[in-house]
């Protein structure tokens, strides 16, 4: 069956030095993870099976050990160092793979009769421990393709189990381009989001009552909804016509407050760009760690000519794409370029946009990873995200893999808007192995109670009452 398997990048040998040190580390070890336990055997009897089977085809339910252990937990980091120590966590008693969103339906439609519980693959298991109920996971991998494309409109419409790399793919060989990326499934990105990306337009979600067209505002309601009040079985985006030539620079910035000015000038000038990306200075160090292909003498020349030029540790960076054509990204870049002189900014040049963190080679080597991502308004974004950054370098600090050990944060600013923009912040850690889970699940909480505010009184209401319309059976996962 095809699954989103994390693109493993490669890594310099010279970056795992320069990564300890910035820890505070003699060295960093090894983590391999371990062979994951057999899950229990499937509660599913023989009426379900047939029944499932005639919905799905025969390839339709997946039941073997292998693959209900691959769908045990979620994505998050404290479900994938579980799954790293060989427990299989809350394993499903089988997986699903429907073909088209009518499948969808018809399988929650089905679960709801039969009283067994679906959770959408990447939505996290967890939720359900304690749950007396056989469960399905649900793998949406085969719903990977773009429906519709209307060009007048500039609209597509694409099935929600897509992943970020393979819609980019089929995206550029129409000539169109999105502005956002993301590494997950198209639905999954939607459903963890803390606010519907701006790209979306529209979605068609399956609930056990039938399939519903969200569109004028009601979209919203899935932004953060974790599989809760429906499957999102497409969406709806906005595109672009992608320019015959790229034109992506990169700027250096003396500290992350100048930078969140710039984008507020880009955004207010209007300048066109099809897609820009602030880092913080702990993530344009990072990067530029990561992306080294060696650590010789010019690479330390050209650190030394940069303090010269003011620009110390506390640099940020931006990377923008501008879009139009020719003359117009022309004379995006030469406005910007005027801007950012009166701001003390330097021109990096030609740039690309850097992929995601290699996930799984950092676990491999004995380090968290884990993320917060939010939209805040311009006012409130400079101190959230020094607050979240304070608490989260204290929380990591005071749970430390060694004495004196600490942890490395990492912002960056995107889908930036007239009212605000998306605060990404990533921490990573070097992992207390003997009890690595309760660390990492210290750390995450400290950054939770420092951001996240659950919805209360009238607002869980409302949602309580969308979720019993659309689920009375409660079979999609419960609320948080």
């Amino acid at each position: 069956m095809e699954r989103h398997h994390h693109h493993r990048q490669a890594i310099s040998e010279g970056f795992w030095p320069w990564l300890a040190k910035a820890f505070g580390m003699p060295a960093l070890l090894a983590t391999p993870a371990r062979a994951t336990a057999p899950p229990p055997p499937s509660r599913l009897d023989k009426t379900t099976r047939e029944k499932l089977a005639l919905l799905l085809g025969a390839s339709g339910l997946q039941e073997d050990d292998a693959e209900r252990a691959y769908f045990s937990n979620g994505g998050d980091l404290l479900d994938l160092l579980r799954r790293r120590l060989g427990d299989a966590g809350v394993a499903p008693d089988g997986v699903l793979y429907p073909r088209n969103a009518m499948d969808v339906q018809g399988i929650l439609a089905l679960c709801a009769e039969l009283d067994i519980a679906v959770v959408p693959s990447g939505m996290g298991p967890t939720i359900l421990h304690g749950n007396g109920r056989p469960m399905l996971a649900l793998d949406l991998s085969g719903l990977n393709h773009i429906l519709t494309h209307d060009p007048v409109s500039g609209l597509v419409e694409v099935e929600a189990g897509i992943s970020g790399r393979e819609l980019k793919r089929q995206s550029d060989a129409q000539g169109v381009a999105l502005g956002e990326e993301f590494e997950s499934s198209l639905g999954g990105w939607i459903a963890s989001s803390d606010s519907t990306p701006a790209t979306v337009r529209g979605l068609t979600v399956a609930t056990p009552r039938g399939l519903l067209n969200l569109d004028k505002g009601l979209h919203h309601l899935m932004a953060g909804s974790r599989g809760r009040l429906g499957v999102i079985t497409s969406a709806r985006l906005r595109i672009r016509q992608r320019p015959q030539d790229e034109n992506c620079c990169a700027y250096l910035l003396s500290d992350f407050a100048s930078g969140l000015a710039l984008l507020r000038e880009i955004t207010r000038l209007g300048l066109p760009h099809e897609r820009l990306l602030l880092l913080d200075d702990g993530a344009t160090r990072f990067e530029r760690a990561l992306s080294r292909p060696s650590w010789n003498l010019g690479e330390r020349f050209y650190d030394a000519w940069r303090l010269l030029r003011g620009f110390d540790d506390g640099a940020a960076r931006l990377v923008i794409n501008f879009s139009g054509n020719q003359a117009q990204r022309k004379l995006a870049r030469r406005n910007l370029e005027a801007l950012a002189r009166r701001l003390g900014t330097f021109s990096l040049g030609a740039a690309t946009f850097a992929p995601a963190y290699p996930r799984d080679g950092l676990l491999d080597r004995g380090v968290g990873i884990d993320q917060l991502q939010f939209f805040a308004s311009w006012s409130d974004l400079p101190a959230r995200y020094a607050r979240l950054r304070a608490r989260l370098k204290q929380a990591m600090r005071d749970h430390p893999a060694l004495p004196g050990v600490r942890g490395l944060v990492l912002a960056k600013v995107s889908d930036v808007r007239s009212d605000g923009a998306l605060l990404t912040v990533t921490w990573l850690f070097a992992r207390r192995l003997q009890d690595e889970v309760a660390q990492a699940t210290a750390i995450r909480e400290a950054a939770l109670t420092a951001e996240m505010k659950g919805r209360q009184g009238l607002e869980q209401q409302m949602l309580d009452a969308i979720k019993l319309a659309m689920d009375p059976k409660n079979i999609l996962p419960p609320g948080h």
